[in-house]
């Protein structure tokens, strides 16, 4: 599993990130895998942010609603420009 103390730091900005762009973003544990224990035993900071709702994902009719995928692309943006949000 992905380790919180080592990522709390990165992931806090990500959710501050989020809620700029007026999404209730909260830190949580999730009962499922992804890659991001393999980036973060690389000391790369690591989180998991997505749109949408997981009980969504990887289903054989997998979707996304366009409103939330056009805030993920700003969100995407804003932590790429190294957005402040102090």
């Amino acid at each position: 599993g992905l380790h919180f103390a080592e990522n709390r730091e990165w992931a806090e900005h990500l959710a501050a990130v989020t809620r700029t762009v007026g999404v209730d973003s909260r830190l949580i544990g999730v009962p499922y895998g992804t890659n991001a224990a393999s980036i973060a035993a690389a000391d790369i900071p690591t989180a998991v942010l997505g749109p949408g709702s997981i009980a969504q994902a990887h289903t054989v009719d997998e979707w996304i609603a366009v409103d939330q995928l056009e805030l993920a692309a700003e969100v995407y943006y804003r932590i790429a420009c190294g957005a402040d949000v102090a």
